[in-house]
């Protein structure tokens, strides 16, 4: 009897090893031979295909020149600005989180620190 225990722990674990083995074996050719490998080389392929027309397009622009003769016309230098100019404005509140009506004191160092305290 006791040798008939011993036969099915071994043989149990003979089991459970050769399904470890199959599915690591298994797992290996899904891996190498997967969908995650041409994922991977269609990403590639777009990256070249985008990297080329980026190159393209930076050689066209290298190759453009601009007439500089269009700011010394007349029509160009009678145009008027019309921009304004924008006054500057407090920053807003210590601490935008903290509830309505509470004016958090400022953080120094990463301590809190009292306003109110501060000169004693």
């Amino acid at each position: 009897m006791k040798n008939n225990k011993q036969r099915q722990k071994i043989l149990g674990a003979l089991i459970i090893l050769v399904s470890v083995f199959f599915a690591y074996q298994y797992r290996a050719k899904a891996d190498s031979s997967g969908h995650s490998q041409l994922i991977s080389i269609k990403q590639d392929a777009a990256a070249n295909t985008f990297s080329s027309n980026t190159l393209e397009i930076l050689l066209k622009l290298r190759s453009l020149s601009l007439d500089d003769s269009l700011f010394e016309d007349a029509v160009f230098q009678n145009l008027i600005d019309f921009s304004l100019e924008i006054e500057e404005q407090s920053a807003g509140r210590n601490n935008p989180f903290a509830p309505i009506g509470v004016d958090a004191a400022p953080v120094i160092g990463g301590l809190e620190t009292d306003i109110d305290n501060a000169g004693e």
